[in-house]
């Protein structure tokens, strides 16, 4: 069970057990929110947290649809494991903690895609509202777009630099405009094709 991927949570329990700088700690703690945040949104490339977002604000007002007992479970735990690791105390070595591991938190996709897709087709079902619908299918319409624009990023030549800030925002392994200078120096070509 202990490799180079999962020792780093022993090294986190072990900070839990012996917190050695309270201070240093008390400062870490202070951006813990900001980080929640930041790792909901870009977990899963900002469009589709906001999209989620903007139907769970509407379901609490119109009631159409509510979270099922797996999608909490799913959200209850990806939100213990970013408490362990960002609610630790200081510790040595590779953080796991912080806004560049927005991709540990990418497994509550499924949850925002089921229960984004379920209250669309509710609203627009069950809503008598006009505005609403229209509303909703305006947000929904620039979810796919702004995805479409992250997704085929590399392709379009990274427009509006979105692409390359999501993705990086997503795992800041490296500087913001690498996926700008690897475009600019290897071109654009779909995956498995090679330049000659």
């Amino acid at each position: 069970l202990r490799n180079n991927n999962t020792q780093v949570y022993a090294i986190i329990l072990k900070s839990y057990l012996f917190p050695k700088d309270l201070q240093k700690w008390f400062d870490l703690l202070k951006g813990v929110p900001r980080t929640a945040i930041m790792n909901f949104f870009f977990s899963n490339f900002f469009c589709l947290p906001c999209f989620f977002v903007c139907v769970v604000l509407i379901n609490l007002l119109v009631k159409h649809n509510r979270l099922t007992r797996p999608e909490l479970i799913v959200m209850g735990n990806m939100a213990l494991v970013f408490l362990f690791n960002n609610l630790a105390p200081a510790y040595e070595g590779w953080q796991m903690r912080g806004e560049w591991m927005a991709r540990l938190y990418q497994p509550i996709f499924i949850v925002l895609f089921m229960y984004s897709v379920r209250s669309y087709q509710a609203i627009m079902r069950k809503s008598t509202n006009m505005a609403l619908k229209w509303s909703v299918y305006g947000v929904f319409m620039l979810t796919l777009i702004g995805n479409g624009i992250v997704i085929f990023g590399p392709l379009l030549n990274n427009p509006f630099r979105l692409s390359s800030q999501v993705y990086w925002r997503f795992y800041q392994h490296s500087g913001p405009d690498s996926m700008q200078i690897n475009l600019e120096r290897y071109g654009r070509r779909p995956s498995g094709f090679c330049r000659k």
